[in-house]
């Protein structure tokens, strides 16, 4: 796995054939990152963070280390998978925004919402352990499943937005 990866202003990075991303420190994109529908899987055991000042897309972060990884920009993740005693923390001292197309999948980790935003932006489940969120803005299909997810702060239905609670999933509003 490698430490820190940082890509320049005008450097590209582009994940090709069957490579996925493996690395222990913090990832800054300034330049442009290509996923291509591979996984970046983050394996620390120390405090890291996603960040840069360019437009982060990825297809797949599983976060799998002990140490909390921190979203530090706007990111839009296909989907986002929680391992045993791994955290995501989605928010630094700024509010962030954290757009979700596909899944979040919490094995026994900790999402915590900090002050951030989750965006559903198309047909999206969340299951295993329990979820919490700050604000939720659905755009698009929420399924919820197996498992109670909370909302501390606001939760927008927009036009075309839907939540549903699968059975054995429930739902906590302002606790």
């Amino acid at each position: 796995a490698l430490g820190r990866v940082t890509i320049a202003s005008g450097a590209t990075l582009a994940l090709t054939g069957t490579a996925n991303l493996e690395m222990e420190g913090g990832f800054t994109n300034n330049g442009t990152f290509t996923h291509n529908n591979r996984t970046l899987e983050f394996h620390g055991s120390d405090a890291a963070t996603l960040e840069g000042s360019a437009p982060l897309s990825l297809y797949r972060l599983d976060v799998v280390g002990a140490g909390p990884l921190t979203l530090a920009q706007n990111a839009t993740i296909a989907t986002l998978f929680i391992d045993t005693g791994s955290e995501i923390i989605a928010s630094d001292s700024m509010p962030r925004q954290l757009t979700l197309t596909t899944a979040l999948h919490n094995n026994q980790g900790t999402f915590e919402p900090a002050e951030g935003k989750v965006i559903v932006s198309g047909t999206v489940s969340v299951y295993g352990s329990s979820v919490t969120f700050y604000d939720l803005d659905v755009n698009n299909a929420l399924t919820l499943s197996a498992s109670s997810k909370t909302i501390q702060g606001t939760l927008s239905l927009n036009s075309g937005g839907a939540v549903f609670l699968a059975l054995g999933g429930g739902l906590n509003y302002n606790e």
